[in-house]
């Protein structure tokens, strides 16, 4: 059971024809960059101007006709901009800033709400992942977004309507990759994680970061996720700590904390295409927290988060099951482990 979100709109670089056939590993340029399709994509070339420049843009698009796949479309588009316009070498500052730039005819658009944006990391590049909706038909899509010299590559996905969790739409972002003959300059922060609480996960569970932008600023997210346990009715474990700037958040003040934390869950609702069940109030030892259920998958799992407040550290558990298999004694165990240091 896999339950990460996926959605997706799509642009990225070449200079060849693309025939892409179903599980066949394809080539653009073999010694640039691969991707994999589901079915055949179509491809098309397109200019624009900007700046009295003329930036090129070779995209490839795959409308899916069956209508049982989870995804609808799938599409990929490259523009090449001068080296002194737009290169990978600029400031992290500028990259960011271009990147969030490439967003702004979906953000006007009143229709499209943007879910998260967060950093994301290849070969040494930067790039950023945005989720968004269309709040008239409850569609959801992805987007990959990365500079890649002075190329501009979006990548992305867009899934059926009720769809937004499947496997499809990672496994194509997880396809692509830049030979290794490309590296950018681009390292994350060095900072050392110190995890500050310890829970029991039934085994190892793995280790993602990840920068998302907020209205706050920038926060860093430390997940810890465990999936597809073996003879184990829970599909899903995960933690999450997030450190927020100090003073933005009165914690003292029930009014203030109760608002954020119902924003944050509003938020998580959203993003999944949650149905939500119920929310009540839970302590762990005098800080007050909220236990939250929701429905997924039209009904067919059931997802219990733990969120707590302290210290201006945002701590986030849960667990994903069936509904005939809610509040099983795993789960219950795994609630009750977290501890923090």
């Amino acid at each position: 059971m896999v339950l990460r979100i996926l959605f997706i709109l799509i642009f990225i670089m070449c200079s060849v024809l693309l025939i892409a056939q179903e599980k066949q590993k394809l080539f653009l340029s073999e010694s640039d960059y691969s991707i994999n399709w589901y079915e055949q994509a179509e491809f098309t070339k397109d200019s624009s101007i900007l700046n009295d420049m003329v930036i090129l843009s070779n995209n490839w698009t795959l409308e899916v006709d069956d209508e049982e796949h989870p995804n609808s479309k799938y599409f990929i588009a490259v523009e090449e901009y001068p080296s002194n316009y737009i290169h990978s070498d600029s400031s992290i500052v500028f990259l960011d800033a271009t990147i969030n730039s490439t967003q702004n005819p979906i953000l006007s658009d009143e229709e499209f709400e943007l879910l998260s944006s967060n950093e994301i990391v290849l070969n040494n590049y930067f790039g950023k992942e945005f989720r968004w909706k269309n709040s008239n038909n409850n569609i959801y899509f992805r987007m990959h977004v990365y500079i890649f010299e002075n190329y501009l590559f979006q990548i992305g996905v867009i899934n059926r309507l009720g769809k937004n969790h499947n496997t499809f739409s990672q496994e194509f972002f997880d396809s692509f990759k830049l030979s290794n003959s490309f590296q950018g300059k681009y390292v994350k922060s060095s900072k050392e994680y110190k995890q500050s609480y310890t829970v029991d996960f039934p085994s190892e569970p793995s280790y993602t970061t990840s920068v998302v932008d907020s209205e706050m600023g920038k926060i860093t997210m430390h997940l810890m996720m465990l999936e597809d346990v073996v003879d184990d009715v829970n599909g899903l474990y995960m933690t999450n700590e997030a450190e927020y700037p100090t003073h933005v958040i009165n914690e003292s003040n029930a009014f203030d904390l109760n608002k954020f934390y119902i924003s944050s869950i509003n938020g998580s609702i959203n993003a999944m295409n949650a149905d939500l069940i119920s929310i009540h109030n839970i302590k762990y030892n005098s800080h007050v927290g909220k236990e939250f259920k929701s429905y997924l998958a039209e009904g067919e799992l059931i997802l219990t988060y733990r969120i707590y407040l302290i210290n201006n550290i945002l701590y986030n558990l849960g667990v994903a099951t069936t509904p005939e298999n809610d509040n099983n004694a795993s789960m219950i165990q795994f609630f009750d482990s977290f501890k923090i240091k």
